[in-house]
């Protein structure tokens, strides 16, 4: 028996609200996914200590350096210590 817990209901919940607002839109709601994830990574006191800052690839001031194409990167994490993560976001 799968025991939901009130983490995984409102992640759910968010995901609802997220495909309501993206209109049946599979960019949009991507879009919307990742801003999620986003915030989640600086908010979740898993990763919250860990993260300096979140961007979204196409925000991401170094892309340019990186070769600026689709790679499959939907974010970028820059850590307090100055490490890189390269974040692929699946809904």
């Amino acid at each position: 028996m799968h025991v939901e817990t009130e983490a995984h209901l409102s992640y759910l919940q968010a995901l609802a609200r997220l495909r309501g607002e993206s209109l049946g839109d599979p960019v949009a709601l991507g879009a919307l996914f990742e801003r999620l994830i986003a915030r989640w990574l600086q908010t979740d006191p898993r990763y919250a200590g860990q993260v300096a800052q979140v961007w979204r690839w196409g925000e991401f001031p170094a892309r340019e350096a990186l070769g600026a194409q689709d790679s499959g990167i939907d974010l970028v994490v820059q850590t307090h210590e100055g490490e890189l993560w390269a974040v692929q976001c699946k809904c």
